[in-house]
Protein backbone atom coordinates (compact mmCIF):
# COMPACT_ATOMS: atom_id res chain seq x y z
CA UNK A 1 0.00 0.00 0.00
CA UNK A 2 1.48 3.51 -1.04
CA UNK A 3 2.07 6.00 1.59
CA UNK A 4 0.97 9.37 2.26
CA UNK A 5 3.91 11.33 1.30
CA UNK A 6 4.86 13.88 3.88
CA UNK A 7 3.68 17.74 3.18
CA UNK A 8 6.83 19.82 2.93
CA UNK A 9 7.00 23.32 4.74
CA UNK A 10 4.22 24.95 3.99
CA UNK A 11 4.51 29.10 5.17
CA UNK A 12 5.97 30.78 2.51
CA UNK A 13 3.58 28.62 -0.06
CA UNK A 14 0.58 30.20 -1.48
CA UNK A 15 -2.76 29.54 -0.26
CA UNK A 16 -3.45 27.92 -3.85
CA UNK A 17 -0.37 26.41 -4.46
CA UNK A 18 -0.79 24.99 -0.55
CA UNK A 19 -4.60 23.57 -2.21
CA UNK A 20 -2.92 22.09 -4.75
CA UNK A 21 -0.20 19.64 -2.10
CA UNK A 22 -3.41 18.95 -0.31
CA UNK A 23 -5.94 18.05 -3.16
CA UNK A 24 -2.68 15.47 -4.96
CA UNK A 25 -2.31 14.28 -1.06
CA UNK A 26 -5.74 13.42 -0.82
CA UNK A 27 -6.14 12.01 -4.57
CA UNK A 28 -2.89 9.81 -3.99
CA UNK A 29 -4.33 9.17 -0.59
CA UNK A 30 -7.77 7.77 -2.09
CA UNK A 31 -6.21 6.07 -5.22
CA UNK A 32 -4.02 3.76 -2.35
CA UNK A 33 -7.63 3.08 -1.10
CA UNK A 34 -9.03 2.43 -4.46
CA UNK A 35 -11.59 5.43 -3.62
CA UNK A 36 -12.56 6.87 -7.06
CA UNK A 37 -15.47 9.51 -6.03
CA UNK A 38 -15.28 12.15 -3.90
CA UNK A 39 -17.11 12.46 -0.02
CA UNK A 40 -17.14 15.02 2.11
CA UNK A 41 -16.68 12.63 4.60
CA UNK A 42 -12.93 11.21 2.81
CA UNK A 43 -11.82 14.72 2.56
CA UNK A 44 -13.16 15.32 6.53
CA UNK A 45 -10.95 12.10 7.20
CA UNK A 46 -7.66 13.42 5.03
CA UNK A 47 -7.72 16.71 7.30
CA UNK A 48 -8.38 14.47 10.37
CA UNK A 49 -5.65 12.82 9.97
CA UNK A 50 -3.35 14.13 7.91
CA UNK A 51 -3.12 17.69 8.30
CA UNK A 52 -2.16 19.70 11.62
CA UNK A 53 -5.54 21.85 12.36
CA UNK A 54 -3.76 24.82 12.58
CA UNK A 55 -2.24 24.35 8.88
CA UNK A 56 -5.71 24.58 7.12
CA UNK A 57 -8.14 26.94 7.25
CA UNK A 58 -11.69 27.08 5.84
CA UNK A 59 -10.85 29.14 2.94
CA UNK A 60 -7.78 26.90 2.13
CA UNK A 61 -10.44 23.53 2.63
CA UNK A 62 -12.45 24.94 0.43
CA UNK A 63 -9.89 25.53 -2.14
CA UNK A 64 -8.63 21.66 -1.62
CA UNK A 65 -12.11 20.48 -1.95
CA UNK A 66 -12.94 22.28 -5.31
CA UNK A 67 -10.10 21.43 -7.03
CA UNK A 68 -10.22 17.41 -5.71
CA UNK A 69 -13.80 17.42 -6.25
CA UNK A 70 -13.63 19.03 -9.77
CA UNK A 71 -10.74 15.82 -10.78
CA UNK A 72 -13.22 13.36 -9.61
CA UNK A 73 -16.39 14.88 -11.13
CA UNK A 74 -14.50 14.59 -14.52
CA UNK A 75 -12.38 12.05 -13.06
CA UNK A 76 -12.95 9.68 -16.36
CA UNK A 77 -12.27 11.79 -18.83
CA UNK A 78 -9.13 13.20 -17.47
CA UNK A 79 -7.81 9.37 -17.39
CA UNK A 80 -9.05 8.94 -21.06
CA UNK A 81 -6.71 11.81 -21.62
CA UNK A 82 -3.96 11.12 -19.73
CA UNK A 83 -3.96 7.55 -21.33
CA UNK A 84 -4.09 9.08 -24.76
CA UNK A 85 -1.51 11.17 -24.38
CA UNK A 86 0.98 8.69 -22.58
CA UNK A 87 1.75 6.83 -26.29
CA UNK A 88 5.04 5.72 -24.80
CA UNK A 89 3.70 4.38 -20.76
CA UNK A 90 0.70 2.13 -20.36
CA UNK A 91 -1.87 3.57 -18.06
CA UNK A 92 -1.69 1.31 -15.25
CA UNK A 93 2.25 2.00 -14.84
CA UNK A 94 2.25 5.59 -14.43
CA UNK A 95 3.16 5.95 -10.97
CA UNK A 96 0.54 6.78 -8.95
CA UNK A 97 1.99 10.23 -7.43
CA UNK A 98 2.50 11.67 -10.94
CA UNK A 99 -0.78 10.56 -11.95
CA UNK A 100 -2.43 12.39 -9.00
CA UNK A 101 -0.63 15.59 -10.16
CA UNK A 102 -1.83 15.15 -13.98
CA UNK A 103 -5.27 14.83 -13.09
CA UNK A 104 -4.87 18.33 -10.70
CA UNK A 105 -3.38 19.93 -13.68
CA UNK A 106 -5.85 18.66 -16.33
CA UNK A 107 -8.54 19.21 -14.45
CA UNK A 108 -6.93 22.77 -14.13
CA UNK A 109 -6.34 23.22 -17.38
CA UNK A 110 -9.43 22.20 -18.80
CA UNK A 111 -12.30 23.44 -16.23
CA UNK A 112 -10.58 26.00 -14.31
CA UNK A 113 -9.40 29.60 -15.43
CA UNK A 114 -5.70 29.33 -13.92
CA UNK A 115 -3.41 30.69 -16.56
CA UNK A 116 -2.18 27.63 -18.02
CA UNK A 117 1.55 28.47 -18.04
CA UNK A 118 1.28 28.77 -13.90
CA UNK A 119 -0.67 25.09 -14.01
CA UNK A 120 1.85 23.31 -15.90
CA UNK A 121 4.84 25.33 -13.30
CA UNK A 122 2.94 24.54 -10.40
CA UNK A 123 2.55 20.87 -11.13
CA UNK A 124 6.09 20.68 -12.52
CA UNK A 125 6.97 21.65 -9.04
CA UNK A 126 4.73 19.08 -7.41
CA UNK A 127 6.20 16.66 -9.20
CA UNK A 128 9.97 17.75 -8.08
CA UNK A 129 8.67 17.74 -4.78
CA UNK A 130 6.59 14.25 -4.61
CA UNK A 131 7.52 12.23 -7.59
CA UNK A 132 10.87 10.16 -8.63
CA UNK A 133 13.65 11.39 -10.61
CA UNK A 134 11.84 11.71 -14.44
CA UNK A 135 8.56 12.77 -12.93
CA UNK A 136 8.99 16.71 -13.33
CA UNK A 137 9.91 16.13 -17.14
CA UNK A 138 7.07 13.15 -17.48
CA UNK A 139 4.47 15.85 -16.33
CA UNK A 140 5.72 18.71 -17.94
CA UNK A 141 5.43 16.78 -21.42
CA UNK A 142 1.95 15.58 -20.84
CA UNK A 143 0.75 18.65 -19.60
CA UNK A 144 2.36 20.73 -22.70
CA UNK A 145 0.66 18.13 -24.82
CA UNK A 146 -2.74 18.35 -23.25
CA UNK A 147 -2.45 22.06 -23.36
CA UNK A 148 -1.80 21.68 -27.30
CA UNK A 149 -4.64 19.61 -27.46
CA UNK A 150 -7.01 21.59 -25.81
CA UNK A 151 -6.35 24.11 -27.63
CA UNK A 152 -6.97 22.50 -31.29
CA UNK A 153 -10.33 21.95 -29.89
CA UNK A 154 -10.98 25.19 -29.00
CA UNK A 155 -11.21 27.34 -31.96
CA UNK A 156 -9.71 30.87 -31.19
CA UNK A 157 -12.88 33.32 -31.42
CA UNK A 158 -12.40 36.09 -33.79
CA UNK A 159 -13.19 39.64 -32.92
CA UNK A 160 -14.26 42.09 -36.10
Amino acid sequence: MNTLPFLPETSSLSPSTLARHHALRFLFRCGSLKIYFFSDAHLADYRLHHVPRSNMSKSLYGKTRSLARGVFAHLSTIDELIAGLSHSWAFYRIAAMDLAILRVGIYELHHTTTPPRVVIHEAVELAKTYGGEHSAAYVNGLLDAALRSKKRETPHSSTS
